[in-house]
């Protein structure tokens, strides 16, 4: 509370905040959608990044009944041109992004806690930085011998353990373990779409 009013936060507004963040982040990776799996664009931009440029180690097979038919190299360049073709035209229409889902597409579930502590901590990152730009957020005034953190990251390591996310009573005391979360996992969380914050 303390370090809420060092900011010159509304306690109260702040709070139900945190509970639309943790609503949010329950509902993001249960009964969801996952966005990449639904993406022509994105798994095809997926598929040739980890081609690569070097085709000398590829081989491409095709299962037919119980028999499996290696393509020849030559028409396997010609469909890696392809694929490669396929995935400009759809930059240049501006929809190698775009990904298409029906209601019964929410089935993916990600019960991964560290998923939901890195989604929880960049939703209050996202909400401490639209407090600053809106200037609803005051600059604290540190007081020699207080024992008052105004340490962000530390904050939202102490919500994360409220959230019930950790049992690890060290993210009361220091922000170390949520900074390595969220260094070992950027870019790891799935994309994923709730049903209910779509």
């Amino acid at each position: 509370m303390s370090t809420l009013e060092g900011y010159k936060l509304d306690v109260e507004k702040f709070w139900m905040a945190v509970l639309f963040i943790y609503d949010w982040v329950e509902n993001q990776f249960v009964k969801c959608v996952d966005i990449k799996s639904h993406s022509y664009g994105l798994l095809l931009q997926d598929l040739l990044g980890r081609l690569g440029d070097d085709m000398s180690d590829v081989t491409i097979q095709i299962r037919k009944g119980c028999k499996n038919l290696v393509v020849p190299p030559m028409i396997m360049q010609d469909m890696i041109e392809a694929l490669h073709a396929k995935s400009a035209e759809l930059k240049r229409k501006g929809v190698d992004s775009l990904f298409a889902y029906r209601s019964e597409d929410f089935t993916a579930d990600y019960p991964v806690l560290s998923y939901k502590m890195y989604f929880a901590t960049e939703r209050l990152q996202e909400l401490f930085a639209a407090l600053e730009r809106c200037g609803r957020i005051g600059k604290p005034k540190r007081r020699k011998g207080g024992l008052v953190s105004y340490n962000k990251m530390l904050l939202f390591a102490r919500i994360v353990y409220m959230f019930r996310y950790t049992d690890n009573p060290a993210f009361l005391d220091s922000d170390d373990s949520l900074k390595g979360i969220m260094k070992d996992y950027r870019g790891k969380i799935p994309q994923t779409l709730s049903a209910i914050y779509e």
